[in-house]
């Protein structure tokens, strides 16, 4: 990371505040949130002028990482915390409405009312374990699965680094030893644990995305992709992802009732 680059923008804003407000920068308030990856931009040496206000702020889960130091306290513009407290929530729908104002020489005053609406679920089942859904979504990384069924010493086995996020899984070993044809749902498999807070139980739709690599002979007509129950596939390529390792990936729509 280039620490002088960024001393260098922090610079610029100060003259642009400076050509709309006058020379008297120091009286206006300022904030630096050190959130994320801008916290590591400071743990590296870099700095803001000691008029504007230091802030941490949570991972929006509560998790801060650090505390400000009495020597940043003590500064100028002092330091502050800015955390969630999701225990002061109710559960359902909560919104706040926050007033953005802006002042200019010569513009009329500009006030912008943002709502913020935060959605509390009720608590987990006791001792509960896998993924929870999450703004009406549920991801899952396909080696995090707690059940992982061999057939024939077959299985689902990790490939590092593979793909967008986390990794990729493929079945091995891959040899002729192991070269069978196996009848959709009877075939190796990954289970996983996962609760929604809008219940399907007999009826409704869920949406299933799972992103695949073709291989070998997947996608050919007389090889279409398999799934349980019988369902037959035939997947096209998502163009919305990067390729990985020159590979395109693909995406599969799965809906089912």
């Amino acid at each position: 990371m280039d620490i002088s680059l960024l001393e260098h923008v922090i610079s610029d804003q100060t003259d642009i505040l400076e050509s709309v407000y006058g020379d008297n920068v120091a009286a206006i308030p300022q904030i630096s949130p050190l959130y994320k990856e801008v916290e590591s931009y400071y743990d590296a040496g870099i700095t803001a002028p000691n008029y504007v206000t230091l802030l941490w702020t949570d991972d929006n889960w509560g998790n801060i990482r650090c505390l400000p130091l009495a020597s940043e306290r003590n500064r100028t513009g002092g330091a502050g915390i800015y955390h969630h407290d999701w225990n002061s929530l109710v559960v359902g729908t909560n919104t706040a409405v926050f007033t953005f104002t802006a002042v200019a020489s010569g513009q009329p005053r500009l006030a912008v009312p943002v709502t913020l609406v935060a959605t509390k679920q009720a608590a987990l089942p006791s001792g509960f374990k896998g993924f929870v859904e999450g703004s009406g979504a549920i991801s899952m990384e396909a080696f995090h699965a707690p059940r992982n069924t061999p057939v024939n010493g077959i299985a689902w086995t990790e490939i590092p680094g593979y793909g967008g996020t986390l990794s990729g899984v493929t079945t091995f070993p891959r040899d002729i030893a192991h070269d069978v044809n196996l009848t959709a749902g009877t075939g190796p498999s990954l289970a996983y644990n996962f609760y929604n807070f809008d219940a399907v139980k007999d009826s409704g739709n869920i949406t299933v995305t799972a992103y695949l690599s073709p291989w070998w002979n997947m996608g050919e007509a007389d090889h279409p992709l398999a799934f349980r129950k019988p369902r037959i596939f035939s997947p096209f390529l998502h163009r919305e992802r990067p390729p990985t390792a020159g590979i395109p990936p693909m995406a599969l729509l799965l809906t089912a009732s």
